[in-house]
């Protein structure tokens, strides 16, 4: 019976489907996504600068690293566009009952300005904050820390309610 029982132990599988526990066969999908990002962010935590040790190769990396941000940063102020202007659109295209595209035009404008308000802001305070003219909050440090590394922004954790309240009015 005791090989009976190390049979069937052995036919088990080695990791259960996501059906067993109840959840949407989606859900191995989203596990092995989130591992990867785990394992991705685990391999940049650890990867180092290749120095010699002696202090003077990681000060050079770590000054060459923060001009080329420097660098992005003020590309990314060039190239950022200019606000919508609302309210001459508004005049042109009329939000009335019985153009709803209109309005989705002007919401959508409007959250496309708060955005370009969040970036442009966000920008300058890391531009501020590598001259040592501002404090570097750990949202702009993360920001820059993405900067760096090529990986997008977690936008969302710049947008403060401050923030939001100060562009919405």
């Amino acid at each position: 019976p005791r090989e009976d029982y190390l049979a069937y132990i052995d036919s088990l599988p080695l990791q259960q489907e996501p059906e067993a526990f109840g959840l949407h066969a989606n859900a191995a999908i989203t596990k092995d996504i989130r591992d990867t990002e785990l394992m991705l962010s685990s391999l940049l935590a650890m990867s180092g600068g290749g120095a010699d040790g002696s202090g003077a190769g990681a000060a050079a990396e770590a000054a060459a690293a923060e001009a080329r941000v420097v660098g992005l940063v003020h590309e990314g102020l060039e190239k950022l566009p200019p606000t919508f202007d609302i309210e001459a659109v508004g005049i042109k295209f009329p939000v009335t009952y019985g153009q709803s595209l209109n309005t989705v035009l002007v919401q959508e404008m409007a959250r496309y300005n708060k955005l370009c308000h969040v970036l442009r802001e966000s920008l300058r305070s890391i531009a501020a904050a590598l001259k040592g003219l501002l404090v570097m909050s750990s949202e702009l440090e993360a920001a820059y820390r993405s900067i760096s590394l090529n990986q997008v922004w977690n936008v969302p954790a710049l947008l403060d309610d401050a923030c939001l309240v100060q562009v919405c009015c």
